[in-house]
C-alpha cells in the first residue's frame, strides 16, 4: 500500500470512530438513522473546513492576528516589523493531506445530506 493510500485509510478509520461516538451518544434520544446522518455531517464540516483552511494557506491570517495581539497587548513584544514577523513565522501547507482532509469531508457531507434527505 501506498503512503496516501495508507494515510487516507488512517483518517477515514478516525473519523469515523468519531462519528461513532456522536453516534452512540446522540442515538438514544433520536432516532439511528438521524444520529448517523448528524455524526457525519459534524465531523465531515470539521474535516471540510479544516482541508479549506489547509488548502488556501487561510491559516496566515491566523498569524496575523497574532501579531497584531502581540503588539498591543504584551509588553515584551520586541518591536519588528509585520513583514520581518510573517518571514519568520511563514506558514506551509502539506496539501497532500489538506486535499485528503477536503475530500473525505465533501464525501462525509454528500452522505450525510444522501441520508437525510432519502430517509428523514
Amino acid at each position: 500500500m501506498t503512503y496516501q493510500l495508507r494515510s487516507i485509510i488512517k483518517l477515514v478509520i478516525i473519523t469515523l470512530s468519531l462519528a461513532a461516538i456522536w453516534i452512540f451518544t446522540l442515538g438514544r434520544s433520536v432516532p439511528l438513522i438521524q444520529a448517523v446522518s448528524d455524526g457525519l455531517f459534524i465531523v465531515g464540516l470539521l474535516l471540510f473546513f479544516w482541508g479549506l483552511i489547509t488548502l488556501t494557506r487561510a491559516s496566515n491570517i491566523f498569524l496575523s492576528t497574532n501579531y497584531i495581539f502581540k503588539a498591543v497587548f504584551r509588553r515584551n513584544f520586541k518591536p519588528v516589523s509585520y513583514h520581518e514577523y510573517m518571514s519568520e513565522r511563514e506558514v506551509k501547507s502539506d496539501n497532500k493531506s489538506a486535499w485528503h482532509n477536503f475530500l473525505v469531508g465533501l464525501a462525509y457531507l454528500i452522505v450525510s445530506a444522501t441520508i437525510a434527505n432519502v430517509f428523514i
